[in-house]
């Protein structure tokens, strides 16, 4: 029963072992007088929970998408962010951030940070020609240009080089 009151917290986004540190010592009970001292214990541990989940309302998510909106524009250039990492400067878990990707960006999280990355690369390639594959990729975030190339392609039609040369005929 502890598992499930700890499984679903963990699915609302509330960081349960983080808020209850005490609950996992539920674990090692051994000497509870009666299974009632049991059940109390986890009633509370349900209705902590559920009153952190109570307090986050819908303006609360868009406060917390727009707060992850502006770590990830300041940090996209970055090829270690990640899922877990903006969800842990939220202090959510991965899969409660990942649902909240998904219903306010439409798309997943993945999804979102790659289109940003390609729309950064665009506008790099739009306005410099000589500025190097290599160097756009590295400054949108990718470690490896063959990587970036293959992902702009995928999504573009076509190469950087070729995006590139498009706008500026020599």
């Amino acid at each position: 029963m502890l598992i499930c009151v700890l499984s679903a917290g963990d699915e609302l986004g509330i960081p349960v072992r983080k808020f209850f540190p005490d609950l996992m010592t539920l674990y090692r009970y051994s000497n509870l007088k009666s299974i009632e001292e049991l059940f109390t214990k986890i009633s509370w541990a349900c209705r902590t929970i559920t009153s952190q989940f109570a307090t986050r309302d819908d303006h609360t998510g868009i406060d917390l998408m727009e707060k992850a909106k502006a770590y990830i524009m300041a940090h996209f250039d970055d090829p270690l962010l990640s899922l877990e990492v903006v969800s842990e400067y939220l202090g959510l878990t991965p899969a409660y951030f990942s649902r909240l990707c998904k219903k306010a960006y439409g798309r997943t999280y993945i999804d979102y940070i790659t289109q940003l990355r390609l729309d950064k690369a665009k506008t790099i390639l739009q306005e410099n020609h000589q500025m190097k594959i290599s160097a756009i990729a590295a400054d949108v975030g990718y470690n490896s240009s063959s990587y970036f190339n293959y992902i702009f392609k995928k999504a573009v039609g076509k190469t950087p080089k070729e995006y590139q040369n498009e706008f500026h005929h020599e």
